[in-house]
């Protein structure tokens, strides 16, 4: 990478964790506890402190505005006509799509919701975060399956590295469905859930200048498709990995001790598609 990019900002939200903080805490206790179900939905109350407003959004909106909404108290002001958004999903609006047509199939054209339309755009979720938090920088909205997330943080990193933006907001979301889950093969005894993940990207410098926390620092990125089981075994390789790595714990995350980390994923675990910088060590998962 041609510039030093960093991430000042973090942001989660998932069905037994909200913020950080919490995510740490349970990644921690190597156990999230038994199941409630085979598909884990996030509990309303992760959006209570939403403007009543906002209540037209569709459940994926909420849940990226919550993630972005955290990520950026936590990264402090910036200049909102110099940060962007890369908006990385799975699946997009797919349950709101069909929420909508449900309706016009079972009972005719003039059943339709409009309400329920306008978010059965793909980049309505974008739309709205860039309005509540007035953003005003380049913006994307990738669909590309299990590497969206990844997608949308190498674009952030481009348009760093391009001078198109100060700052990039790049966030993960996706949510569940009935039919969704029909169509998704689950091999046994694997869950899933709903979940949220926004990172602000920023250039080294900036951060330092403004006295911003730096969580850590990207090398690189990587990003390629898979089938889900293979998908979810690359993800748990990493997130083990990083667990052992003796820098990776929330007492690292200061001004003062910034963690350099690498985004990587394939489906073999190997460093597919990635961009290495010179002169720094990478790892990679076991």
């Amino acid at each position: 990478m041609s510039r030093r990019i960093v991430i000042s900002g973090l942001g989660a939200v998932c069905p037994r964790a909200t913020g950080p903080a919490a995510l740490w805490e349970r990644f921690s206790q190597g156990d999230a506890g038994p199941p409630s179900s085979l598909a884990e939905r996030i509990p309303d109350a992760a959006f209570a402190k939403q403007s009543a407003q906002l209540r037209h959004m569709d459940r994926l909106g909420r849940i990226a505005l919550t993630a972005t909404t955290l990520a950026i108290e936590d990264a402090g002001p910036g200049n909102p006509l110099q940060t962007g958004i890369a908006f990385g999903s799975s699946y997009g609006c797919l349950p709101t799509n069909a929420e909508y047509l449900e309706a016009i199939l079972e009972r005719g054209g003039r059943y339709g919701n409009p309400v329920v339309f306008q978010n059965t755009v793909t980049n309505a979720a974008t739309g709205y975060i860039s309005m509540v938090h007035d953003l005003r920088g380049p913006t994307a909205t990738l669909c590309s399956g299990h590497a969206a997330g990844l997608e949308a943080l190498r674009f952030g990193c481009q348009q760093i590295e391009e001078g198109q933006a100060e700052r990039m907001v790049v966030v993960g979301a996706d949510t569940l469905s009935p039919m969704l889950l029909a169509g998704i093969a689950l091999p046994e005894g694997m869950r899933v859930s709903e979940a949220a993940c926004a990172l602000v990207l920023e250039e080294h410098t900036r951060a330092l200048t403004r006295g911003a926390h730096r969580h850590a620092e990207v090398l690189g990125t990587g990003h390629r498709g898979g089938s889900l089981t293979n998908q979810a075994h690359t993800l748990a390789r990493a997130v083990r990995d990083a667990m052992h790595r003796p820098e990776s714990s929330p007492s690292t995350w200061a001004p003062s001790s910034p963690v350099r980390a690498a985004e990587e994923t394939s489906t073999d675990g190997s460093n597919v598609g990635s961009t290495k910088p010179s002169g720094r060590t990478r790892r990679r998962c076991p």
